[in-house]
């Protein structure tokens, strides 16, 4: 995996496909990217709720194209 200047950013690259993003505190979150077909990000490891809470992400490069995407993550709002 390379990092661009920001290490907020990783570069996937088909010789180091993988990545993990972990989340601290509230995590009740909504992650959301475009190219579903290119990435896709699952859930592997999630312990406590609410503001105590950790959880841990995979993000995982499925064809070795070259791409451009965002993963999005947002606090889930439970408004009916």
């Amino acid at each position: 995996m390379e990092l661009e200047k920001n290490s907020m950013q990783p570069n996937l690259i088909p010789g180091s496909n993988r990545s993990t993003i972990t989340i601290l505190g509230n995590t009740d979150v909504k992650i959301q990217w475009h190219h579903r077909d290119f990435i896709t990000v699952s859930p592997i490891h999630k312990e406590n709720f609410g503001i105590q809470g950790l959880a841990k992400y995979e993000v995982k490069l499925l064809k070795a194209k070259s791409f451009q995407d965002k993963t999005i993550i947002t606090l889930s709002t439970n408004v009916p």
